[in-house]
């Protein structure tokens, strides 16, 4: 596929082993990030994708059908741990492949709302929603792009932070 020869060519493996992962956790992580950019959804349908639909194992030489969902959260909890370190290789990486002139063109919020309480979610707090849901605890969604486009950071505030108090961070 496109996406695993874009994987390819970005030597994504590359950070996940200096980071650490094992190469179960790294084709996991791989299989997780293939499976939610050509099928979003949850971990659960991620699985059964990757288990049932696709033909992500042969491709990366895994074999997801004793993979299980603990699995997959806990890589979920791997990439996002090491999700500067993993930005910024990928922004590098991007630059260097694609020649560009490092400018910030666009900094964007956004935020999501979670169904439920989300007591396990310790920055989920009630805030002003884009889709009018007061009812629910929000996260804010930040994003910084280049001029070509390319994310330079992300990052996850508090659900009730105001958008002028995200810049500076």
């Amino acid at each position: 596929s496109l996406l695993y020869e874009t994987i390819q060519k970005l030597k994504l493996n590359e950070p996940l082993e200096s980071l650490g992962l094992s190469a179960s956790q790294r084709h996991t992580a791989l299989g997780l990030i293939i499976a939610k950019a050509l099928a979003p959804s949850s971990e659960a349908s991620a699985l059964g994708w990757l288990q049932e639909t696709s033909g992500t194992g042969e491709l990366l030489g895994a074999n997801f059908t004793n993979v299980s969902l603990n699995t997959l959260y806990r890589t979920d909890d791997l990439l996002y741990k090491h999700k500067d370190a993993l930005e910024a290789y990928l922004y590098h990486t991007q630059m260097s492949h694609f020649d560009c002139e490092e400018t910030i063109t666009l900094y964007d919020l956004t935020n999501t709302y979670f169904e439920g309480e989300a007591k396990a979610a310790p920055k989920a707090k009630r805030g002003r929603s884009k889709e009018k849901r007061s009812d629910a605890p929000l996260v804010t969604l930040a994003v910084v792009l280049d001029g070509s486009g390319f994310v330079k950071h992300s990052e996850i505030f508090a659900g009730n932070v105001s958008e002028s108090q995200t810049l500076e961070a």
